[in-house]
């Protein structure tokens, strides 16, 4: 589909940031149509040598965290450290609409470049910024990583390991960079909040993302449980609230199954063929089988063993019982029948990196659309495209500019 064609074809985007949270701001929006130039220092987004690389070789052009946060964008090599380099920046936000950054409160600032002094120039430019904590308050200059956030926001008290009873152990860490991810989600829902009210007549604005805030909002539900039953989320009872509940062992795998309902047992008890103890009178009642859970777990256990997990979540769904794989790994979401009907996963060919396959985005458009039209820049690819063909800069110019290292 052409630029054109999708949502935020008419917005001019600058990213300045590296790693997770701004990059991958600016790539949904990048998605949807907006025009996306990623600022990189000369030497590189620090995501060029985070890897994961093919056949664990180093390279700069082929780290599958870089490739996969900067899909759809134009890159240039800029350092607006320099004073040079200050002046080139405020030419490109003389022309952009959002600026996305994810540098330590007060760096924009120290180069003179802070909202202030940008919005001096572009009265309507929103600029979005993303840390670990947020512009102000007492911790907002520490420097933090994706694991203290995880912390911070209530997570790993939430997700532990159990010990051999079942009562909740260890705190435990997260998948790698969950907090960028979950604040990059929030930043573009602000951005485009801030966007409707510039273009109903307001200005523009500086959004403040706390990354730390963005783990928190998503532990939501927690909060109510705390203020209502004055109870911890995470700290669960080794008795689950339904028997049969949760994740059981299969042939090839793990099964989900939730029995709540009267039919749902009756159906699960004839699947299990109605043996003699399911037609005692305790499994009658929900309590029943939950004060006996050890009981049923155990023999439900000894049913599935060696029974194919797809043949046991279609047989249970037959009988109303909610049902499906469980634990699957990155392997069977990428070869998934319905995500690959649904075209959730491009393939896109990148000059150095080859074709790679790559989830696009969580939303489909019935008139716009959003999708993946080119692979990740390479480093300063599109230099000359942006200073020469946008900003008007000479080939003299660009020469002095290169030898300097502002570009």
């Amino acid at each position: 589909m052409p630029d054109q064609d999708r949502t935020l074809s008419d917005l001019k985007v600058l990213e300045y940031g590296q790693m997770v949270s701004a990059p991958y701001c600016a790539r949904m929006m990048a998605a949807l149509g907006a025009d996306v130039i990623k600022v990189e220092p000369p030497t590189g987004d620090k995501a060029r040598v985070a890897g994961p690389f093919p056949g664990g070789v180093r390279h700069s052009e082929k780290s599958g965290l870089f490739l996969c946060m900067n899909l759809d964008k134009k890159g240039i090599t800029l350092d607006p450290t320099t004073p040079c380099g200050k002046r080139v920046f405020r030419r490109l936000i003389e022309e952009t609409d959002i600026l996305v950054e994810n540098n330590a409160p007060g760096h924009l600032d120290s180069l003179g470049l802070g909202y202030e002094a940008l919005r001096a120039m572009n009265p309507g430019l929103i600029v979005v910024s993303i840390t670990p904590l947020g512009q102000s308050g007492p911790y907002s200059n520490y420097k933090v990583h994706d694991l203290n956030i995880w912390h911070a926001g209530g997570w790993g008290y939430l997700w532990r390991e159990r010990n051999s009873e079942g009562e909740p152990g260890r705190p435990v860490r997260a998948p790698s960079y969950m907090a960028s991810f979950q604040a990059a989600y929030n930043a573009i829902t602000a951005v485009l909040g801030a966007l409707y009210f510039r273009d109903c007549g307001g200005s523009g604005q500086h959004i403040d993302v706390s990354e730390q805030e963005a783990m928190v909002f998503v532990l939501a539900n927690a909060f109510p449980v705390y203020n209502e039953e004055n109870r911890i989320a995470g700290k669960n009872i080794a008795i689950p609230a339904s028997v049969p509940s949760g994740v059981l062992p299969c042939g090839d795998g793990y099964v989900l199954l939730s029995v709540i309902e009267p039919h749902q047992w009756k159906g699960l008890a004839e699947l299990l063929g109605n043996p003699e103890w399911s037609q005692e009178d305790w499994t009658g009642s929900m309590e029943g089988r939950r004060l006996n859970f050890d009981i049923v777990n155990a023999f439900l256990s000894e049913w599935l063993e060696g029974k194919p997990v797809d043949w046991v979540v279609e047989k249970a769904i037959e009988q109303r019982i909610p049902s499906s794989p469980a634990g699957l790994g990155i392997r069977e979401v990428v070869g998934d029948k319905h995500l690959e009907e649904r075209g959730f996963f491009a393939e896109v060919e990148h000059p150095v990196a080859g074709t790679l396959r790559y989830p696009s985005v969580p939303w489909q458009f019935s008139g716009t659309g959003a999708s993946i039209l080119r692979p990740a820049p390479l480093l300063g690819q599109h230099n000359d495209e942006v200073y020469m063909g946008h900003l008007g800069y000479t080939v003299g110019e660009m020469a002095r500019l290169r030898s300097s290292g502002v570009i």
